[in-house]
């Protein structure tokens, strides 16, 4: 305004044409004014707003300080629940996989046994391997990011893509979507979520956390099996019945394939007896030839609709996880430093110098426990997996030739999976508390113990030509 008065005449004389000359002045010293003061509000550190963290960013899921630490055990359990259905894959799913084509009895084009179970083994394998290799790497991924990606991973490969694969007839698919797709979903969630619970949120109750998130890794037998037993009623369709062996002519093809005449063309098929029809579900048909390809054991539909349950489950999970702020986590760490000090006092050790009596990857690669617990667990895994992947397989390859009812060898073939599931869940409930109280080198020597109840098991299996049912 000063810039102003100074341009213009005083008094009432001033002329128009001194007005027109001294506006377009003045306008452009008052725009050069406004344009300096917003660069300096601009260039303030008050003006200055953080941008926020980006959407998966371990930044966002920080908890406040008066956060109930318990409630992470459900996103948790939530997730172990979810990984565990696999077992029931080809534990409850895998004779219907067998026979996705035949429907009612394995075609010649279905998948077998020993091509369908070999791929969940290598697909734990490649996720142990990944957790392996990238150890010291996982935590900078960030909780939110594993979690999200393995809750997308997980359910595509090992549900939704073999799914798709089954009904496509295409064991390359199968095989790649389930060992490379969702071994990596695997890694990014099975081998984190202990790390996450003991040593974020639970220091000081390492074991009984681990436990109640490993029972729900064992329970998800039980939770797939009730929901893939319906899901496969639901969706089977019978075949089409030719008639029975005596009067449809049947002939094998150059591969070995059954054939025989339909509506003027070769086609193939299977023959079906009635323990057949009952181990498929089908035991209201009557034993005959049935054309391959013509109904559907729902198989291919109940991994569909499982891949979408779990998906879901995992989504939600995956979103849910939180971090502990700085001073719970630094308390929870000191609380845990303290009791590891008295124990050591009291057995008259002396505390290494990191303070929290355990060491780093680095440490633990030097020293042989850590190999020796590696082979321990291969053992568990050799003697104990099979029974989760293969068991419904055994008792109907142990017990098919007995005397027994075949309503009886499919009734417990259908319940073995769950009977191993709950021993499973019960023991994972079980040790965990046990190794917080005698620690966890006692725990595993007792642990050990139970090697003989295994020893019991070909006593058990020479019965069954003798006594089947005691054998049973």
């Amino acid at each position: 305004m000063l810039a102003r008065a100074r341009l213009l005449p005083a008094g009432p004389r001033c002329s128009a044409t001194a007005l027109a000359t001294c506006r377009p002045a003045a306008s452009k010293l008052l725009l050069r004014s406004a344009a300096c003061q917003l660069q300096r509000h601009a260039a303030s550190p008050a003006a200055a707003s953080p941008s926020p963290a980006p959407l998966l960013s371990d930044e966002r899921i920080t908890a406040p300080v008066e956060y109930n630490r318990w409630l992470q055990l459900f996103p948790a359990c939530t997730t172990g629940l979810v990984i565990g259905t696999y077992f029931a894959i080809p534990g409850v799913l895998g004779p219907s996989i067998c026979r996705a084509q035949g429907v009612v009895a394995p075609a010649f084009s279905d998948f077998t046994v020993g091509q369908v179970v070999p791929t969940y083994t290598y697909m734990s394998l490649l996720a142990g391997l990944l957790a392996a290799t990238l150890a010291t790497r996982s935590a900078s991924f960030g909780m939110r990011r594993l979690g999200v990606a393995g809750g997308t991973l997980f359910p595509l490969g090992i549900y939704v893509m073999p799914a798709a694969a089954v009904w496509a007839n295409s064991l390359p698919a199968y095989a790649a979507s389930t060992i490379a797709v969702a071994g990596v979903g695997f890694y990014c969630i099975y081998p984190q979520i202990p790390p996450f619970l003991t040593s974020r949120w639970f220091p000081d109750r390492k074991g009984l956390a681990v436990s109640i998130y490993f029972c729900a890794f064992g329970a998800g037998v039980l939770f797939a099996t009730r929901l893939m037993q319906p899901l496969l009623a639901h969706f089977r369709t019978a075949p089409t019945r030719l008639g029975s062996l005596a009067d449809v002519p049947v002939s094998l093809g150059e591969q070995g394939q059954r054939l025989a005449e339909v509506s003027g063309r070769a086609a193939e098929v299977v023959v079906a007896t009635q323990r057949d029809l009952l181990v498929s579900g089908f035991s209201g048909l009557e034993d005959g030839v049935f054309v391959v390809g013509s109904g559907s054991n729902g198989v291919s539909e109940t991994m569909a609709v499982m891949g979408a349950v779990c998906f879901g489950m995992l989504q939600l999970s995956g979103w849910s996880y939180r971090l502990p702020a700085e001073a719970a986590a630094a308390a929870a760490a000191a609380a845990e430093a303290e009791k590891v000090a008295a124990a050591s006092s009291a057995n008259g050790e002396q505390q290494p110098a990191g303070g929290g009596g355990g060491l780093t990857l680095a440490e633990a690669q030097r020293g042989p426990n850590l190999y020796l617990l590696g082979v321990g667990t291969f053992g568990l895994g050799v003697t104990g997996l099979p029974f989760l992947l293969n068991g419904k397989f055994m008792i109907n390859d142990v017990f098919g030739g007995a005397d027994l009812p075949s309503a009886t060898i499919t009734a417990a073939a259908a319940a073995f999976p769950a009977i191993i599931a709950s021993a499973n869940m019960g023991g994972r409930l079980l040790w965990g508390p046990v190794s917080d109280a005698v620690g966890r080198q006692a725990s595993f020597g007792i642990f050990g113990a139970n090697a003989g109840s295994l020893l019991l098991l070909p006593l058990a299996t020479g019965m069954v030509g003798v006594d089947p049912r005691t054998a049973l």
